[in-house]
């Protein structure tokens, strides 16, 4: 095994091998992308990515905003993502963290795998805040990162469309340091 891949163990007893996401992971981070947005569930994008979109997107080239993969059998079955929450340097202590899981694959235990091994790499690339965008519906998404030790830190009202209606997307904090987020004013 590398040094450059951690061995875990998925919530159903499983091994997965979670790592840095390279050029040729792209396929499948790509479809497992649009199996999300076919569900319309946990992303607010409308037309599927193209595998140039999402390797553009993820494939950064930045350490500290990186693609990581999760692997079972040598086979991509879930991603997630360190990507920019702002485009300006004041805001690089801070990353937007996303997390897709195959269709198929989904309930074992491999987002919270996956979330748990890019929060620790957040820390331990000098990250002092973690975001999460998601919609207020389905509800367990919003269970899925408050147990991931995020903070409900305020609601954009009607920010998001889904099925042709405006749907409020909530936004969850975590800080690396301990510390919990200030409240919305």
């Amino acid at each position: 095994m590398s040094a450059n891949v951690s061995e875990i163990w998925a919530g159903d007893g499983t091994r997965l091998d979670i790592r840095l996401m390279r050029p040729e992971d792209v396929p499948a981070v790509a479809q497992i992308y649009n199996e999300a947005i076919a569900r319309s569930e946990s992303t607010n994008e409308f037309e599927p990515r193209t595998r140039e979109q999402c390797g553009d997107w993820i494939l950064t080239g930045d350490e500290r905003f990186s693609g990581y993969v999760a692997e079972r059998d040598d086979q991509v079955v879930g991603w997630g993502a360190l990507t920019r929450l702002y485009p300006r340097a004041a805001y690089d202590a801070t990353a937007e963290l996303s997390v897709y899981v195959s269709a198929g694959q989904r309930r074992g235990g491999i987002g919270r795998a996956l979330s748990a091994h890019i929060v620790d790499r957040a820390r331990a690339l000098d990250h002092h805040l973690l975001i999460a965008f998601v919609f207020a519906h389905p509800e367990w998404l919003v269970d899925a990162v408050r147990r991931r030790g995020f903070d409900h830190c305020g609601t954009l009202p009607e920010a998001g469309i889904w099925r042709a209606t405006l749907r409020d997307v909530m936004m969850f904090a975590l800080r690396l340091d301990g510390r919990p987020p200030e409240p919305a004013r």
